[in-house]
Order: C-alpha cells, then sequence, then structure tokens
C-alpha cells in the first residue's frame, strides 16, 4: 500500500467514526434516557425543545433559574427556564425558535436577576451553562459572527458544535479572562443582545418585557440599589425596554435563600403565590 492510499484509508476511517459518534450523541440528547439524564447538558437541551412544542397561550415567559423556581418549567407549556449565565443570549434564540413554532406569540416576558443581563462572556460558567447546549445544529439561523468569534477565544471550544463533543466527559472549558466581575455592570456581550433582542421585538411585533426576579436584601444595598446598572440601562439607550424593571423589583432577607441566589425549598412553597403576587406586572 503507497503512502498516499494509507492516509486517504485513515482519513476515511476517522471521518467514518466522527459519524458513527456524531449519531450516538445525537441519539443520546435526543430523547430522555438513562444516559442523557446523566448529562447536565440534558436539562438545557430541554428547555430549548420546550419552544419548539405547542403553545397555546399567546405568552411566553423565559427566565433564569431563580424563575424557574417561581415558575416551574413543564407546569406550563409557556413557562421555560435556563440559566442566569448569557442569559440574554439564551433568551434571544429561545424567543425566536419559539415564536416560530407559535407565531401567535404577542408577549414574552424575560424574568432575570440582575447578572442575568450584566453577565460577562468571560465567565468560567459560560461553557457549560451556554456554548455547550446552545451552539447546536438547531440554533444555526441565530447565531452570528459577533458569538462565534466570542467562542472562538478558546477554539476547542468550537468542536461543542458537535454532539459526540457534548457528551464526551471533559471538563467545563473556561473562558475566565482574569478581570473583576462587576454584578452591576453592561457588558459588551449584553449590550449586544439587547439590541438584537429590541430588533427581535420591533421587527416581530412582539411585547417584550423584563421582570426582575427577587434578590437578597444585602446585594441590593451592596450594589447601591443598582445604581450602576440602571445608569448602564440609560446611557445605552434601553429604558424603554426596563420600564417597570426596578420599580417592581423586591428583595427578601439573606435567611430565605440558599445560596445567595435561590430560595430556600420550604420557604418557597409556603411563599411561592406571594413571591409571584409581589413582581407586580403579570397580568
Amino acid at each position: 500500500m503507497t503512502l498516499k492510499k494509507f492516509i486517504l484509508v485513515v482519513l476515511l476511517n476517522l471521518f467514518c467514526m466522527v459519524i458513527l459518534l456524531e449519531l450516538a450523541g445525537t441519539l443520546v440528547l435526543s430523547s430522555s434516557n438513562y444516559f442523557s439524564k446523566r448529562l447536565s447538558v440534558f436539562r438545557l437541551y430541554q428547555s430549548q425543545g420546550g419552544t419548539e412544542k405547542p403553545i397555546s397561550s399567546d405568552t411566553l415567559l423565559l427566565g433564569c433559574s431563580v424563575a424557574g423556581q417561581l415558575f416551574p418549567m413543564g407546569k406550563r407549556s409557556n413557562w421555560l427556564a435556563t440559566g442566569a449565565p448569557c442569559l440574554l443570549a439564551k433568551s434571544y434564540i429561545m424567543a425566536s425558535r419559539a415564536l416560530k413554532a407559535n407565531p401567535h406569540i404577542k408577549v414574552i416576558y424575560i424574568v432575570t436577576v440582575p447578572i442575568g443581563i450584566t453577565h460577562k462572556f468571560e465567565s468560567k460558567m459560560t461553557y457549560g451553562h451556554f456554548i455547550k447546549s446552545f451552539f447546536s445544529y438547531a440554533n444555526i439561523p441565530y447565531l452570528d459572527w459577533f458569538l462565534v468569534k466570542k467562542i472562538a477565544q478558546r477554539p476547542i471550544a468550537l468542536l461543542s458544535f458537535f454532539n459526540f463533543y457534548k457528551i464526551l466527559p471533559f471538563s467545563d472549558i473556561n473562558y475566565d479572562d482574569g478581570k473583576p466581575i462587576y454584578y452591576d455592570t453592561l457588558t459588551d456581550f449584553g449590550i449586544f443582545y439587547l439590541k438584537k433582542l429590541r430588533e427581535f421585538s420591533k421587527t416581530n411585533h412582539v411585547e417584550l418585557i423584563f421582570v426582575a426576579s427577587p434578590v437578597r436584601e444585602s446585594l441590593v444595598r451592596q450594589l447601591h440599589n443598582y445604581k450602576h446598572l440602571r445608569a448602564g440601562i440609560h446611557n445605552n439607550g434601553f429604558d424603554d425596554m426596563f420600564t417597570g424593571y426596578f420599580d417592581h423589583m423586591v428583595s427578601y432577607p439573606d435567611s430565605c435563600f440558599v445560596d445567595g441566589t435561590h430560595f430556600k425549598g420550604p420557604y418557597l412553597e409556603d411563599h411561592r403565590e406571594e413571591i409571584v403576587g409581589r413582581l407586580g406586572i403579570f397580568r
């Protein structure tokens, strides 16, 4: 066998192996099964899959994990929760997919703690909570070069586009750039996707309403009632998108939270209706 033929055989075998691995990865992620339930990426796949199911209501609710506590995913077809990391990008993608499948949707609530708005892309949570599940075939129509260039800061992460790579037991890729994280400051990533969401809202004649998930009292004091975030929203011309967001923001004693962000289970069960009622915007 000549060297040229040997190389061709090796490449052909590698290609076939990748195809088989990709089929296996797609099979694992496409349904709820023993293997998929043990993958952290599967929960985010579920939330995305929910966007393409029939929604009878003309209202869609998207939210962070705290919103997921208040409005459990699956209880209603129009309640879909994800995590705060890169939430604006996830909301844009999920809203776009949901509207394509349900063109009668007229109102979209994005319920999130402020960090969902200010989360910087260069974070250790970005890969596991966003790229690993949202950088995919299904989301090709909603990807852009801004995002691809961000992902390419860690070139190995580009492989996560393929399903076989998503299910491999590799550690998360760390996008942390070592710079300070400011929890009340808009980033270039947030500004870009707020503009995308505004364009989406206008183009599709959909009302987009941001609602604040409850936060702990000490954080509100520490960040001086989010004065930097308020200023960032105003200075970048997003006031119209956050009408009522800060006015209806509610805070609870730190003792109500299990990790500083999420409500303790027993407290939530006893006060869920009261907490939701205090959000003040839902009709």
